[in-house]
């Protein structure tokens, strides 16, 4: 802390007419600070273990920087707790540079509160920016709006927002809306966001009446390692994690589960209307109500496009809905002139649905496709085990989907309907549909995958441990081992790990679902050392190659060698350019070069000079450019 920043003190014990400078001299309650104004590098802090009620309000003229922010925490042992009442929390307006961790906040119950547990709201004009906001290990609960919320909403519309932003180890939960939101002011007709750079981890959302995350305007964020369960408890639209308006978004490594819906969706994770160049990856979600993953695109929205599901997993999703709606379900509402869900792919994934009785046993099938201006959607490389339903695709009008290289496989028949008709053969599909086709021949699986244990895992409640899935890794014996197509062959994005963290390296043999058990095969990595000669002697090659199979040297005088560590000997002096092409055992290459002197004989003749003045002879060598005489 800098000499000219201040600590600020608060304990159940202190007085209001204290200065709040030291621990002895606290302030007992929230009062003082809305006479004061804080600066940057200043800290509040209150102690652990005490309650404190009423609500704390950081006003436009109090915020610190990203390198120097104003600070709330708790100090002491354990954390402190606001009990905000019928209102907010903690309140920041229109203010950036602010740290809020290790705080308890409660509001008095969904009945009777109506605001939002800790507030950033940002209302200035002309694209303000407010950066530098860190919120690390707060609970928040029992809130009438949402329990974290950031909103921008300046009056004249323009994009101004919050940036880098980190919230971390937070938990969210019984809350009326969102447990996490964030929104902005946009236009569908603007290429602007709002916000800009979140990240959120290690995040616990549960038992909301709305969603647990969700981001809506916002320009790049990471979503990963949070868990999001049995939200959705009053609301309808609502999902475990998800955004809607904003691109380059990745949401990875999370769990999310038994979310509910008292309308539509219900859904584990969502990409929505107007979301571009986004990825859901690495996630493992069950149990849902609703899909366990939605690509979506609703009325009125940006145009929707190139977007990324791959390498996760599923469990049982899908429970509420019968008919149409689907583990993986892509959709649109919209007939404006961004209608649409245009270029994504859908692969590497494993989906599972087993058969169970109760209140939601209506089944949806493993994919659902709904809407008539849907295009350049690839399905490959899936595992569908339905140990429930048989229909693996309902696909309500003719759209832009292909599938190709899944597996089917089912405890009942075969059963597809696409635009109006039921197929119930694989072979059927393909002849009339021409889907699991590839360049003309037909591809596609009927076979037992051979997972390990389909549809015992559950709650894992610890996204920490997703490699510990077990269940769903491909046995030794499995028959789609190496069967799988590369991303990098159908021009998608390359991918560097399956959903276990296991390395796919370039140019390895893909299997299908998403786990890649065969051994890596990594590409080769050309590299030698040759030290500089004297015309006779020979030059020694000192290879450093990595995972080459076949060498091919070219030594810069017409001559060649396919041995690792080749000895040549040059027949003229010169400089010379020694190229080297590496192959693997997939025949993949890579090339490297190296510059050789070789220098002409030595000359030993020399010329000697009287030097009368010196009384001596002055010796000179003939050849100067040896390196010793």
């Amino acid at each position: 802390q800098h000499a000219y920043t201040k600590n600020y003190y608060f304990s159940a014990k202190g007085n209001d007419l204290n200065t709040g400078l030291s621990p002895a001299k606290a302030w007992k309650s929230f009062g003082n600070t809305y006479s004061y104004t804080f600066k940057a590098g200043d800290s509040l802090l209150l102690n652990g273990g005490d309650t404190f009620s009423g609500n704390l309000y950081i006003g436009d003229k109090n915020f610190g920087t990203r390198l120097n922010p104003l600070v709330i925490t708790s100090y002491g042992l354990g954390k402190a707790v606001i009990n905000a009442g019928n209102s907010y929390g903690i309140f920041c307006y229109n203010n950036g540079g602010i740290t809020i961790s290790k705080l308890i906040i409660k509001g008095s119950g969904i009945k009777s509160n109506t605001a939002d547990g800790v507030y950033f709201y940002l209302d200035i004009k002309k694209a303000k920016m407010m950066s530098g906001i860190v919120l690390d290990e707060v609970e928040v609960s029992g809130f009438g709006k949402s329990g974290i919320d950031f909103l921008a909403y300046p009056s004249d519309t323009s994009r101004s927002g919050y940036r880098d932003v980190l919230i971390t180890r937070c938990q969210s939960d019984n809350n009326v809306f969102n447990g996490i939101n964030l929104l902005g002011s946009y236009s569908t007709k603007d290429t602007l966001y709002c916000h800009k750079n979140f990240y959120i981890g290690h995040c616990v959302t549960h038992s909301n009446g709305g969603s647990g995350i969700i981001l809506g305007q916002l320009d790049s964020a990471i979503v990963e390692r949070c868990e999001s369960y049995n939200n959705g408890l009053t609301g309808g639209g609502v999902v475990g994690i998800w955004t809607w308006d904003s691109r380059h978004i990745i949401i990875q490594y999370n769990e999310s589960y038994f979310n509910h819906t008292q309308g539509s969706d219900g859904d584990g994770f969502d990409l929505d209307g107007g979301v571009r160049n986004s990825v859901m990856q690495y996630n493992y979600s069950h149990n849902n109500q609703g899909a366990g993953y939605l690509v979506w695109q609703y009325d009125g929205a940006r145009r929707f496009s190139d977007n990324i599901v791959r390498y996760n997993i599923s469990e049982n999703d899908s429970r509420g809905h019968s008919g149409y709606y689907g583990v993986v379900a892509i959709g649109m509402g919209d007939t404006s002139v961004n209608s649409g869900v245009h270029n994504v792919d859908i692969y590497n994934n494993t989906f599972y649905k087993n058969k169970i009785a109760g209140p939601n046993s209506d089944q949806g099938p493993a994919i659902s496709v709904d809407g008539k201006n849907i295009t350049g959607i690839r399905i490959y490389n899936n595992i569908f085990v339905l140990d429930s339903t048989s229909r693996f695709a309902y696909i309500r009008y003719k759209s832009g989907v292909k599938f190709f290289n899944n597996d089917y496989r089912s405890n009942k028949a075969f059963w597809i309907t696409e635009d109006g008709s039921d197929y119930y053969t694989l072979a059927a599909w393909q002849t009339n549909k021409k889907q699991e086709i590839i360049n003309g021949k037909r591809s596609g699986y009927l076979v037992n995958p051979l997972l390990t244990a389909p549809g015992t895992v559950g709650t894992l409640g610890n996204p920490d441990s997703l490699s510990r899935i077990s269940q769903y890794r491909l046995l030794s014996a499995s028959p789609l081992i190496n069967k799988g197509l590369s991303s990098d062959s159908l021009e998608g994005s390359p991918q560097t790990t399956d959903f276990y963290g296991d390395s796919l390296q370039p140019y390895h043999a893909f299997s299908l679902g998403a786990h890649e058990p065969q051994p890596v095969h990594y590409a080769p990595v050309a590299r030698f050392a040759a030290a500089n000669v004297c015309l006779g002697d020979s030059a020694a090659i000192m290879d450093s190659s990595l995972h080459a199979l076949k060498y091919q040297y070219d030594f810069g005088d017409g001559s060649s060698d396919t041995s690792a560590r080749p000895i040549h000997t040059y027949a003229a002096p010169g400089t010379y350019l020694i190229r080297l092409k590496t192959l693997s055992q997939w025949s993949k290459a890579d090339s490297f070069q190296q510059k050789l002197t070789v220098y002409p004989l030595p000359d030993s003749r020399f010329s000697a000079r009287w030097m009368p003045s010196a009384n001596s002879f002055l010796f000179s060598a003939r050849d100067t450019t040896l390196s010793g005489y």
